[in-house]
């Protein structure tokens, strides 16, 4: 795991620590960590709203043959086991 320092002025890193504190949390830094890992997951949930958007915009459904989700699927396999490789 990889740490990054923060200087902070007195009176936030205090009121981090207050509010750490309060909620039972480990120390300070567990505070920090669930603000970033919330906004991270706002903002992972604006791309896939936006990309949702794109979708609805993009002109009329098309059905899918059975063919054309095997093809699919094969595709997101591919992906999968690409990413698994490259790890």
């Amino acid at each position: 795991m990889k740490e990054i320092s923060i200087p902070l002025p007195d009176e936030i890193a205090d009121r981090i620590s207050t509010i750490a504190s309060a909620e039972d949390l480990e120390n300070p830094a567990e505070y920090v960590r669930g603000l970033i890992l919330s906004d991270l997951r706002q903002r992972d949930e604006a791309h896939i709203d936006a990309l949702i958007v794109e979708g609805l915009e993009s002109g009329p459904a098309q059905s899918l043959t059975e063919k054309d989700w095997i093809d699919f699927r094969t595709r997101v396999a591919e992906r999968i086991r690409g990413r698994s490789e490259a790890v």
